[in-house]
């Protein structure tokens, strides 16, 4: 029970809604990067990330823009807030579909496209999906974890003393499926 406490205090609050019976569509969810920066650890953040779930194939679409990226270093945060380049990621997680009724925690390994302006590289991470069954809003938390290779992400740009490996670390509410 306190996993689950931990994972709600990380989770946001948004508005979300089903537009569809199988489709899940949410404005805010988040996403943390950790890596390093000339030698010291560098965090950054982001609370608008726009994701589609199809709850019947478990296929996921993340987008969000460099800009909505927060550092709390000044200088960074100024140079990330002129930015016009966008982030793409669309894949599939490793199960079946996506069960929003009473379950175990689930783990489960997911693969996709990461596309960042225009430069894109096939991305390996994995997953955790667990069932909040005292919640009347949301019906599970989903939370993703990949490790980026920033060698391997084939970037449009350079960044002068970027670490190797930057952790990217999403997490999601999601509504019950209408069984109706």
């Amino acid at each position: 029970m306190k996993k689950i406490g931990l994972f709600i205090a990380f989770v946001f609050t948004s508005w979300c809604s089903m537009v569809a019976q199988d489709t899940y569509y949410s404005r805010e969810a988040t996403l943390k990067l950790t890596g390093q920066l000339n030698g010291e650890d560098l965090h950054l953040q982001t609370s608008n990330v726009n994701v589609v779930i199809d709850y019947e194939t478990a296929g996921i679409d993340m987008r969000f823009e460099v800009k909505t990226l927060n550092t709390e270093i000044d200088s960074l945060d100024k140079m990330l807030s002129k930015s016009n380049m966008k982030v793409h990621f669309s894949g599939k997680l490793g199960l079946e579909y996506i069960n929003t009724a009473n379950h175990p925690p689930l783990k489960f390994d997911l693969e996709g496209w990461l596309d960042i302006n225009g430069s894109r590289s096939w991305i390996k991470g994995r997953g955790d999906l667990y069932h909040l069954g005292y919640s009347s809003a949301y019906s599970c938390v989903l939370s993703i974890t990949i490790l980026l290779d920033t060698e391997e992400l084939n970037l449009p740009f350079e960044i002068p003393g970027i670490g190797d490996e930057f952790e990217a670390v999403m997490q999601h509410a999601l509504l019950e499926l209408d069984k109706n």
